[in-house]
């Protein structure tokens, strides 16, 4: 049975990217490689799709409506059109 590779997920990846940044002593990157399992070819990778901007496209996004509905009301108030009250953000209390 072959071993499987192990996953890194965008997290994980930017933790390791960042503790080599911070581990530019002799020997501190070899150390993290060796205990993190990885060969310096993924760091290689790693680095050029961190600078690429892949990781960024892998975070979460803010999840819920847009706000649509601000632009609306601040493109309203440019043309000077009155929005009615069902329009707006305030309710009756």
């Amino acid at each position: 049975m072959r071993p499987k590779r192990r996953p890194f997920t965008a997290a994980e990846k930017l933790r390791i990217l960042a503790e080599t940044d911070r581990a530019a002593d002799t020997g501190g990157i070899a150390a993290l490689l060796r205990r993190e399992g990885l060969y310096s070819s993924a760091l290689t990778d790693w680095r050029r799709q961190r600078d690429a901007g892949a990781f960024e496209a892998l975070k979460p996004l803010k999840r819920g409506p847009k706000a649509v509905i601000d632009v609306q009301k601040k493109f309203s108030d440019l043309l000077g059109i009155a929005l009615s009250p069902a329009d707006s953000d305030e309710t009756p209390r």
